[in-house]
């Protein structure tokens, strides 16, 4: 099973927070806006097996602020690929994990 690495904004990273905090169940969050809005999640459903599965792969989270998604966007855009925002995220998740 490859590791499972999973990205959230910032502004809503409920998930990230509960992992990084060694939480078995992510806490519910107030959403503060986001560019990425498709994963603006504040009560993410099954949070318990989403952190387990991360955990049982080595996985991590990996979160960016709003100028890391905009900037994203716009190196996607250079490239020829006109992507939705919160699809742009994705992307700023791969170049940062490929650099570890």
């Amino acid at each position: 099973m490859p590791k499972i690495v999973a990205i959230q904004a910032e502004n809503c990273a409920p998930l990230a927070k509960a992992f990084e905090k060694q939480e078995l169940i992510a806490k519910p969050v107030r959403i503060e806006g986001t560019l990425a809005e498709g994963i603006a999640i504040a009560v993410p459903a099954r949070s318990k097996q989403i952190l387990e599965a991360i955990r049982e792969t080595e996985g991590t989270f990996i979160t960016f602020g709003e100028e890391a998604i905009a900037e994203s966007r716009k190196k996607l855009a250079a490239k020829g690929f006109y992507v939705e925002i919160t699809s742009a995220i994705n992307y700023a998740g791969y170049l940062k994990y490929s650099k570890s």
